[in-house]
């Protein structure tokens, strides 16, 4: 091979080198771009709830006598719960990532849950995982047990906290619902019936066929009718909190667990 021929081998290979060199580049850049954003997310997510927090205490305080440590015990939740939902998400991703291509009836199954699941139960869902935990927690030491009046503010905050935070993580579940809220009064009377129908038809299919989706949103609506009733008969009457107020959620809670799965294995 003559001179030129072979100086235009090499160029051709440094040329081929450098291309696969960009090629992995980029490679590796696709995959870091989605952790980045992820861990941006989670950031702002974390801040705004801090916030979100700090406004709901400050809100709080203009109505009702806030514990001393109202602010600090409430920061402190974000701060206890908030690794629980990294750890959760950082799984989801690996799992997903991990079976990329592959089919998994069950990781199917959960996908198609989410994607499917209104924005109040991803609330539930989230508040009574919290709340069981926390509770268990509270009961074994490990955090003290809140008292008297404050133990229902406490469990409202939690409420609110969960909501902003699964609002701002279901943005798009969050904008449907709204959108399907507003329908509802902007639609003729036989479209109104028919929705109020398929609510009903949901909600049934709910309550037979869904026990842990039934158990959590009950669990969660009478936990806040709960903590309302104790702070509006606060004004007459003194409220016990204590060990015994998270006992008593503890017991509701597999009360109704029970027999939501009594009832679905009741309809097979």
């Amino acid at each position: 091979m003559s001179l030129a021929g072979r100086a235009g081998a090499a160029r051709l290979t440094c040329a081929s080198t450098r291309s696969s060199e960009v090629g992995r580049y980029q490679e590796r850049g696709r995959n870091i771009r989605p952790i980045i954003r992820g861990i941006t997310k989670h950031f702002i997510v974390f801040l705004a709830l801090l916030l979100l927090v700090t406004i709901i205490v400050f809100v709080m305080g203009l109505f009702v006598e806030l514990h001393p440590d109202a602010y600090r015990d409430g920061l402190l939740s974000i701060v206890y719960v908030y690794p629980f939902v990294l750890v959760a998400s950082g799984l989801f991703a690996l799992i997903r990532r991990l079976r990329r291509g592959e089919r998994s009836p069950i990781l199917d199954g959960v996908i198609r849950w989410y994607k499917e699941c209104g924005l109040f139960t991803g609330i539930a869902v989230v508040f009574t995982l919290i709340t069981v935990i926390n509770n268990i927690m509270m009961l074994t030491g490990i955090d003290a047990p809140k008292q008297g009046l404050f133990a229902y503010q406490h469990m409202l905050v939690r409420i609110a906290i969960v909501t902003g935070a699964v609002t701002i993580a279901m943005a798009r579940e969050f904008v449907r619902a709204l959108r399907r809220f507003l329908a509802f009064f902007t639609s003729d009377p036989p479209t109104r019936r028919s929705m109020l129908s398929d609510l009903a038809s949901r909600n049934v299919e709910v309550l037979t066929r869904r026990p842990f989706e039934a158990s959590v949103k009950s669990f969660t609506a009478l936990t806040l009718l709960i903590c309302v009733g104790a702070i509006i008969a606060s004004s007459w009457r003194e409220v016990a909190g204590g060990a015994p107020f998270y006992i008593a959620l503890l017991i509701l809670y597999g009360v109704l667990l029970v027999v939501f799965v009594a009832i679905r294995l009741a309809r097979r």
